[in-house]
């Protein structure tokens, strides 16, 4: 993947970023996410994307209605939710 030309920016905001790749792309952009964050980068996904959220994200906040629902790391109780959500089991 090219190097993203990000202006310097320390903090970015991506909603659903990954529409319409395939999983090959989808795993570079993946990559690119995680040497931004080595980078010191902060960087907000908006996805419904689980494959996504499982390879670059290791702090979640789910939302609804406008409101924030419950949000924490990678623990197993929220990899949990995240699966429940994604999956409904």
């Amino acid at each position: 993947m090219e190097d993203l030309n990000l202006s310097n920016r320390s903090i970015l905001i991506l909603d659903e970023p990954i529409s319409g790749l395939d999983f090959k792309n989808m795993k570079e952009f993946s990559n690119e996410m995680m040497r931004l964050k080595e980078d010191g980068k902060t960087i907000f996904i908006i996805t419904h994307d689980p494959e996504l959220v499982e390879c670059c994200c290791d702090y979640f906040m789910f939302m609804e209605n406008g409101k924030v629902k419950w949000h924490g790391g990678n623990s197993d109780e929220n990899l949990k939710r995240i699966e429940k959500f994604f999956y409904q089991i």
